[in-house]
């Protein structure tokens, strides 16, 4: 049952990132400050590279670890 939530609450977690990323992705290029459009979409790349070494770190330790 806690299995079943807690991928519940990652799959929601997930889509709302997604959901939220987009929406800055796209809204970043309507500021005053032409700047923000680059630092803002350097950022994103950088958490969604930081997000998948970590999903690549575990994953690789959970099939080396069963």
């Amino acid at each position: 049952m806690a299995a079943t939530i807690q991928v519940t609450l990652a799959i929601l977690s997930f889509i709302y990132y997604i959901c939220t990323v987009r929406f800055i992705w796209a809204c970043a290029g309507n500021s005053n400050y032409s700047g923000f459009f680059y630092i803002v979409r350097g950022l994103i790349l950088a958490i969604l590279l930081f997000i998948g070494a970590i999903f690549a770190i575990t994953g690789f330790e959970t099939i080396t670890n069963s």
